[in-house]
């Protein structure tokens, strides 16, 4: 049994919830937005209106059925957490001369090579940037930490330096360099 997939999902007040049994399309919509989810065929859902909650079920018993009950079970929940208060994740830039600006709908990154990265911001998300702060918020999960691992990986923060781009939670240990015999 999944622990996760048998926990029910509350519906806040502000979330309208639709499910279309024939496509298996679940639309969640909120104060930021609309997000469609696509239920998979090995779970059955069923919405409680009086109870303001969603129940899922798996259509049969076994391992890999309980793993897609959880996982459905997640993803749901996620999407009605996005429409109502939405994502953010915060990467911090560190370096001398490293720095991000943004350009119209680009993301310009001067993180030690010869020439700027350029980043296209996707049209569901919103970026900020704050000195060596950029904020990336958005109401689908899935968006926002994709794009934030686009950032990071342009250039991951040096053990040994420090220099980098970093997620704002992320702790790297710092490492000693070479020592003298």
């Amino acid at each position: 049994m999944s622990k996760i997939g048998k926990q029910p999902i509350k519906i806040l007040d502000d979330v309208k919830v639709e499910f279309d049994e024939s496509k298996r399309l679940l639309t969640i919509t909120g104060q930021k937005g609309t997000l469609t989810h696509t239920v998979s065929n090995d779970v059955v859902i069923e919405i409680k209106q009086e109870d303001k909650e969603i129940v899922l079920t798996p259509r049969k018993e076994g391992r890999e059925f309980f793993a897609i009950w959880g996982t459905e079970r997640a993803l749901i929940n996620n999407c009605i957490i996005g429409v109502s208060a939405g994502f953010e994740k915060r990467l911090i830039i560190e370096g001398i001369g490293y720095k991000a600006e943004i350009k119209g709908t680009t993301l310009v990154l001067n993180v030690g090579y010869s020439h700027p990265v350029d980043l296209e911001i996707p049209s569901d998300l919103t970026v900020t940037v704050d000195k060596t702060i950029i904020s990336i918020s958005g109401i689908s999960k899935k968006s926002v930490g994709d794009f934030a691992a686009l950032i990071r990986i342009q250039r991951k923060t040096n053990p040994y330096s420090m220099k980098g781009i970093r997620y704002e939670d992320e702790r790297v240990v710092k490492k000693s360099g070479k020592k003298a015999a």
